[in-house]
């Protein structure tokens, strides 16, 4: 019977994690390839003044308590309760390795913290002091155990990074849209430069227009002392000093276009450079969730 692997450890990864090393680790000390062997190697377990026959088996880059708790999780999925005594219990267990008979699973947990691992020890039993008879089948549903637990460990690891690849992946649907939302801003800053210069290329054009026609009406003022020359040269200097503010103006809308393109022309690289650290971010996490993901199917 294949055991279904279950997700319960919390784990905690930087980003750091995913630097990989010549050993095929990530920085943190996490395996990305499989090097293991699943074993079962016969042991025996204390109970209620019995010593009983028992399975060791080996959950590999853990430990007693997140094994242990691993156990439970998967029992409490074939069994009517799991108790926490020493050893505990996984009463009611129905395995078809064991035809129609509920069974009951005893368990202690170990942690060998120099090998990064922790065991379990498996007793199957009819009751406190009786085994069942059929130890190669409950030798077998212990290895498929082993293979679950072993699973679900690196489970623990590719949901750990695929919860940061999605965060990484809010980040860069964010700095993508800063990237466009900045290029945006900078076609809008540039098109009203560009308007502001034709503006202010207008109005000077119209007031070079009336400093000529001043200069003329000024020298025809001094030849006639005509007052209708006056009241031309007169209108004249108006339109100039007029033209002269809406320069000033225009001039000044122009700078502050200027401004805004290079406000947003300066923003681009450090937006650009966000958005491609999240896309290195991302490929990097992908990289390793694929790697666990064969380590995960090499658990055999």
């Amino acid at each position: 019977m294949l055991l279904r692997p279950t997700i319960l450890i919390a784990a905690t990864f930087t980003l750091s994690a995913l630097r990989t090393t010549a050993q095929d680790k990530t920085k943190e000390g996490d395996l990305l390839t499989w090097t293991h062997t699943i074993s079962v190697v016969p042991d025996s377990l204390a109970n209620a003044g019995h010593t009983l026959p028992a399975f060791l088996i080996t959950v590999y880059e853990s430990d007693g308590g997140q094994a242990f708790d691993l156990w439970k999780a998967q029992m409490a999925s074939s069994s009517r309760e799991v108790n926490n005594g020493k050893p505990a219990k996984a009463i009611g267990v129905t395995l078809p390795a064991f035809n129609s008979s509920p069974v009951m699973v005893l368990c202690t947990a170990t942690t060998d913290k120099k090998a990064d691992l922790g065991r379990l020890s498996l007793a199957y039993v009819l009751n406190d002091s009786v085994p069942v008879m059929d130890q190669e089948a409950a030798s077998a549903h212990a290895r498929e155990l082993a293979v679950a637990l072993n699973k679900a460990v690196v489970q623990v690891r590719i949901d750990a990074y695929t919860k940061r690849l999605d965060k990484t992946n809010d980040k860069l649907d964010d700095a993508q849209e800063e990237v466009m939302d900045n290029a945006k801003d900078l076609e809008k800053a540039n098109k009203d430069l560009a308007k502001n210069r034709n503006a202010v290329s207008k109005i000077q054009a119209d007031n070079a227009k009336y400093s000529g026609e001043i200069a003329g009406l000024e020298k025809k003022f001094a030849l006639t002392n005509d007052p209708k020359d006056l009241k031309q040269l007169t209108k004249a200097r108006q339109k100039l000093a007029k033209g002269e503010a809406s320069l000033a103006k225009a001039m000044k809308s122009e700078a502050k276009a200027q401004d805004a393109v290079s406000r947003y022309q300066g923003r681009s690289p450090d937006h650009a450079r966000t958005a491609q650290e999240h896309t290195d971010s991302k490929e990097e996490i992908e990289a390793v969730i694929a790697q666990l993901k064969r380590k995960q199917d090499a658990i055999r």
